[in-house]
């Protein structure tokens, strides 16, 4: 039998299912309710994350504003450990801002026991500041804001330190000599000056300097970090 082209009856398309489209059609059956979840999920974890980049930019900005604002004589918080720190605003020298934490760090010894005391630059202290506390204390930003700083007279160069006698005496008043811990306790806290008797020198629950010195292996005596920020930078920071 001959069929004749023209007249073969026309097919009803809409009949038709194309194999892509069947198969899109079982797994949509099949997955329906795993795919409005993932599609919710995606919506929610966006959402949040929308919202989460927007506050940190509008925290990030209300910062910078308020250190901006920074003098000497001011309490600010910045960085810290799990909540922020305050510090004591101590000096300004050509746009960089002397910091000097508040509070103790830790507590902690300053090297194994040495009867001479430690340079600054081989102390087991200096390695814990910047092996441990350097980046636990500080976001990137935050870093990117402190100076890294020679001292003298040991000439290393540090982001974060503890004081000399002479910075101590040069730049901290009185008041600002005694510290305490978060619970409110009294400690003395190390400078980076060998010991004239022996050990390190520190600075005396009492708020005066020990010049003789005490034993490097003391545990019990606290970590007063210091800084400078560069604020002539923080406008250019995102």
């Amino acid at each position: 039998m001959k069929y004749d082209d023209e007249n073969l009856p026309e097919m009803d398309e809409s009949r038709y299912i194309h194999p892509k489209n069947w198969r899109i059609k079982y797994l949509w059956k099949q997955y329906r309710s795993m795919i409005i979840l993932c599609g919710i999920l995606l919506f929610v974890v966006l959402f949040i994350g929308g919202s989460v980049l927007i506050n940190v930019r509008s925290y990030w900005k209300n910062e910078k504003t308020r250190l901006k604002n920074m003098m000497v004589g001011d309490t600010i918080s910045f960085g810290g450990y799990g909540e922020k720190s305050e510090w004591y605003v101590l000096a300004e020298e050509n746009g960089q801002f002397l910091l000097l934490s508040k509070n103790i760090a830790a507590t902690c010894a300053y090297g194994a026991n040495s009867q001479i005391g430690y340079p600054w630059g081989d102390s087991d202290l200096r390695d814990v500041i910047n092996e441990k506390l350097l980046t636990r204390w500080f976001l990137q930003r935050e870093l990117d804001l402190v100076v890294k700083k020679q001292l003298s007279p040991e000439g290393t160069i540090d982001q974060v330190f503890i004081l000399s006698k002479e910075e101590v005496e040069q730049y901290v008043p009185e008041e600002y000599r005694t510290v305490y811990d978060e619970d409110g306790n009294v400690y003395s806290w190390w400078l980076r000056d060998r010991g004239e008797e022996e050990g390190n020198m520190i600075v005396n629950a009492g708020g005066y300097i020990n010049t003789k010195g005490i034993a490097t292996s003391e545990k019990d005596v606290g970590l007063r970090i210091a800084i400078w920020l560069d604020m002539s930078i923080i406008q250019y920071l995102k």
